[in-house]
């Protein structure tokens, strides 16, 4: 079992890796990198004032270092100390790479986030991993079908390809299956440990913590020595925050109450944006065979099986009576592994009880690989058949191209096909947008002047008066599934 588990994780990673960075950068990446290369900047200094941790205090430290670290492997130390020089900017548009500054000198990063973005995928290949461990302890077919549901869910998949505190996530969650089920005395403090890391990488994941006294409860009854566990958890969880985030020990408690009152005002709420998500943006046949594993587990009523649907229970509630309306389905990603788990549950008792079954889920797996081909490799805008795909997406007024998704293909494009000239954006978000390779010269964002080419994203699109795009032409659009993205204009 430890072989194909192990094999289950390279074959993963290597999966994610496939058009991993096709899409370009997303909303805050970066700011995840560095935010953690400064703090742990920081700490190397022996800096511990308010001033250099109170950046970006609205979320967590654990993700920032594990990004940070990775981070620090790709910076390249520039030369120029107040400017950078004719030849390092002639660089930094040959290779596509993003200048940044760090105590006064300056460092290029890779424009497509090479070490986080893989680390990212190694947090999720192994959290997909320790659930493969787990279901085929009980279920080796259910294990493989549940695998193979989380390879073609294009929503979870793309979490592993960018740099997402969901990623992180997604491993610490695989962790914490795995030292459930281990029977060791000794795992309790473990687990405390985990379920630390879980919130203080982001505070949505206290819903795992619930989670995790919700399989307590299914496994024995409440009792004195349960009550003694949870409270070493909580002490354990708590310990996590006070080792990892100086912040919260300067001038306590104003900080620790800073960052949460923070996140309480965005408009968290009773709501059934979540339950819609899922069912638009999650494959309709292992929504099908999902239905069909929570049926097969309520009547079946195993221990393991029972584990599985209480873990996607749980977060759809949650997320349902306190979620943040925004984001897809991102800061429910845990509940993907619950999903693919009763995808994988439904899949084997229909090949196990029908002759036709196998073949029925092979005819899945097909379709679901089509709905990856179809939006590849902008897994961010999928959207399933009950809306009518992203074009059904877009009328409904759901999220496409909310991310910046289609401004690398852009410029790659005009950076390929187009020598010289003038460059002016209209774009958002506007920071996401690769240089342009000289002599391109690049006029900035919501230039008001004349430029010969414009990069315009499709929600600007929608706002242009129609004389503004009359005496302009389309040269080049970025589409996912039909739908445009991006526009590349010249004036005529």
């Amino acid at each position: 079992m430890l072989k194909k588990t192990i094999l289950v994780f390279f074959l993963f990673w290597l999966w994610l890796l496939v058009g991993m960075n096709q899409m370009g950068r997303t909303w805050d990446e970066s700011f995840k990198i560095d935010t953690g290369i400064l703090a742990i900047d920081a700490l190397e200094r022996g800096d511990l004032s308010v001033e250099s941790w109170n950046m970006g205090s609205e979320h967590p430290m654990v993700a920032k270092y594990i990004y940070g670290l990775a981070g620090m492997v790709d910076m390249i130390r520039l030369d120029g100390k107040q400017k950078l020089s004719p030849a390092e900017q002639t660089r930094l548009s040959t290779e596509m790479l993003i200048p940044t500054q760090l105590r006064a000198r300056y460092y290029a990063a890779p424009y497509d986030f090479g070490t986080p973005r893989k680390v990212a995928a190694v947090f999720v290949a192994f959290g997909v991993a320790c659930l493969y461990w787990y279901i085929s302890r009980h279920n080796e077919m259910a294990a493989m079908i549940s695998v193979v549901g989380l390879a073609f869910m294009p929503r979870f998949l793309v979490m592993g390809q960018l740099v997402t505190f969901e990623a992180i996530t997604v491993g610490f969650l695989g962790l914490l299956m795995v030292l459930f089920e281990i029977k060791n005395r000794q795992r309790i403090w473990w687990i405390g440990v985990v379920l630390g890391l879980l919130f203080w990488t982001r505070y949505s994941n206290i819903s795992l913590l619930i989670l995790t006294m919700c399989w307590d409860l299914l496994r024995e009854k409440i009792s004195k020595k349960m009550f003694f566990r949870w409270m070493i958890v909580g002490v354990m969880t708590v310990a996590v925050g006070f080792l990892t985030w100086p912040l919260i020990w300067m001038e306590f408690p104003k900080h620790l109450i800073s960052t949460f009152s923070q996140n309480s005002g965005r408009g968290i709420g009773i709501n059934g944006y979540y339950l819609l998500q899922f069912l638009i943006t999650t494959p309709w046949w292992w929504l099908m065979l999902a239905a069909l594993g929570i049926w097969r587990s309520l009547k079946d009523r195993k221990g393991w099986q029972k584990i599985v649907l209480a873990g996607l229970l749980t977060q759809v509630i949650f997320f349902s009576l306190l979620g943040v309306q925004a984001g897809g389905t991102r800061y429910a990603i845990s509940a993907y592994l619950f999903l693919a788990g009763l995808s994988g549950i439904g899949g084997e008792y229909l090949m196990k009880k029908y002759a036709i079954g196998k073949w029925l889920v092979l005819l899945g797996v097909v379709f679901a690989v089509i709905s990856v081909v179809r939006v590849y490799p902008y897994y961010l805008d999928y959207y399933n058949e009950l809306v009518g795909g992203v074009s059904g997406a877009e009328k409904f007024g759901y999220e496409v191209s909310w991310w910046g998704e289609g401004q690398r293909e852009a410029v790659l494009w005009l950076n390929k096909n187009i020598a010289s000239g003038t460059v002016g954006a209209r774009v958002t978000p506007n920071y996401v947008m690769p240089p342009l390779k000289r002599p391109l010269e690049f006029k900035g964002f919501d230039y008001q002047g004349e430029a010969n080419y414009w990069i315009v994203s499709r929600t600007n699109w929608l706002k242009l008066d129609e004389k503004w795009r009359s005496d302009k032409e389309i040269i080049y659009e970025t589409k996912v599934d039909g739908v445009v993205l991006i526009y590349i204009l010249k004036a005529k």
